[in-house]
C-alpha cells in the first residue's frame, strides 16, 4: 500500500525516541493538553516507545536509541523537512561509566539528531512542574545521596511529594497540575534556575510551542 506524501504547508513533527515509558506517558498527555487548547496546531510532537529486549527489559543503551532516531529519520514519508528528530534519555545511565556522554553527542550530532537529557531522572523533571515548596522539598531529598537516586530510591522517596506516583505514569489526581500553562512555565523556570540541581532538556521542547 502506498502512503500519500503530506500536503502544502504540512505539521512540523517533533519525533522524540524515548529511554523509558514514563517520558512516553508525558508527552502523549502534553500533546493532548496542547490541542485541547488549541496551542500551535501546525506541530507536533510524537514520542516513540523503548525498545524491549525478547524478555521485555528495556534497552537503555544510548546507541540503541540512536539507532532507532536513524531509522526514523530515514523514512522518507515519516520524516521529512522541516520535522525534528530528538533522543532523550536520563543522564545517569552515563555515569557508570559504561558509555561516553560525548561520544553519543557527536555521534548525533553527526546524524542531524539532537540529544536531550534528563538531569537525572524523569521523576525530577516532574517535580519541576509543582510549586517551589515541593521542589524545596525534593532537593533536601536528592542532596542526601551521594549519588543520583536510583530507580528504587525514587520510587521510595517521590511518594513524600506525588503519594500515588508509579514508574510510566502520572497520578491522575495531579495530572490537570502538571498539564497546565502555570505547571509548564514552572517546568521551564526551575529548569533553569542555577540552584536547582534536577532539570531536563525537555524544556527545549515546552518553550518551541509556549514562547514561539
Amino acid at each position: 500500500m502506498v502512503r500519500a506524501a503530506r500536503k502544502t504547508n504540512p505539521i512540523i513533527f517533533y519525533h522524540v525516541v524515548c529511554e523509558g515509558e514514563s517520558e512516553v506517558f508525558y508527552m502523549e498527555k502534553l500533546v493532548q493538553f496542547f490541542k485541547n487548547n488549541g496551542i500551535h496546531p501546525e506541530k507536533e510532537i510524537k514520542p516513540y516507545r523503548p525498545h524491549v529486549t525478547n524478555n521485555n527489559f528495556t534497552l537503555t543503551d544510548p546507541m540503541h536509541l540512536l539507532d532507532r532516531a536513524k531509522k526514523i529519520k530515514s523514512d522518507k514519508i515519516r520524516f521529512q523537512h522541516p520535522d525534528k528528530m530528538y533522543v532523550l534519555l536520563d543522564n545517569d545511565v552515563f555515569l557508570t561509566g559504561q558509555y561516553d556522554k560525548n561520544t553519543f553527542i557527536r555521534a548525533c550530532n553527526a546524524e542531524g539528531i539532537i540529544p536531550l537529557f534528563q538531569q537525572n531522572n524523569f521523576e525530577d523533571f516532574v517535580i519541576c512542574h509543582l510549586n517551589d515548596e515541593s521542589v524545596t522539598k525534593w532537593k533536601a531529598i536528592v542532596s542526601t545521596y551521594d549519588a543520583p537516586l536510583t530507580s528504587e530510591q525514587v520510587k521510595q522517596e517521590i511518594v513524600s511529594i506525588i503519594p500515588k506516583y508509579k514508574k510510566g505514569s502520572i497520578p491522575a489526581d495531579i495530572q490537570h497540575v502538571v498539564f497546565s500553562f502555570e505547571a509548564l512555565n514552572r517546568a521551564i523556570l526551575h529548569s533553569n534556575d542555577v540552584n536547582i540541581p534536577f532539570k531536563s532538556d525537555l524544556v527545549t521542547l515546552l518553550r518551541e510551542f509556549l514562547c514561539s
